[in-house]
């Protein structure tokens, strides 16, 4: 019994201290113009700029390891030019604003397991 509870704990910890896997992060220039038009307002690393033509590359790994570098057109946040302050929604920009931060799924099923775990042993 105590290695079935010890598995189930050890399952709970690894799912609620879970992040996201970094393999594909976009930088903070690109972010910043994600879904934006060329030209549009942008702020990247507290940088005011416009959303410009660019060449992004990423790690390719479906060729297996070592990955191959993989570049597309892309557009990012330049700073300078013409860069005036705008109206609501355009004074800067985050990458999905309206995504909640990585690891609180992981963390609220692991606090349910917990849970669950605190009341199997409360019974037994």
């Amino acid at each position: 019994m105590t290695h079935r509870r010890a598995r189930a704990v050890a399952l709970a910890v690894t799912l609620a201290a879970g992040g996201p896997a970094l393999a594909d992060v976009i930088s903070p220039d690109e972010a910043a113009c994600h879904d934006k038009a060329t030209g549009a307002r942008c702020n990247s690393d507290g940088r005011r700029g416009r959303c410009q033509p660019d060449e992004c590359c990423r790690n390719d790994y479906t060729n297996g390891v070592p990955p191959e570098t993989v570049c597309a057109p892309c557009q990012t946040c330049q700073a300078g030019g013409d860069v005036l302050d705008g109206g609501p929604g355009e004074a800067g920009c985050a990458a999905h604003p309206d995504r909640p931060p990585f690891g609180w799924g992981a963390a609220a099923l692991g606090a349910a397991l917990a849970l669950g775990l605190w009341r199997t042993r409360r019974r037994g």
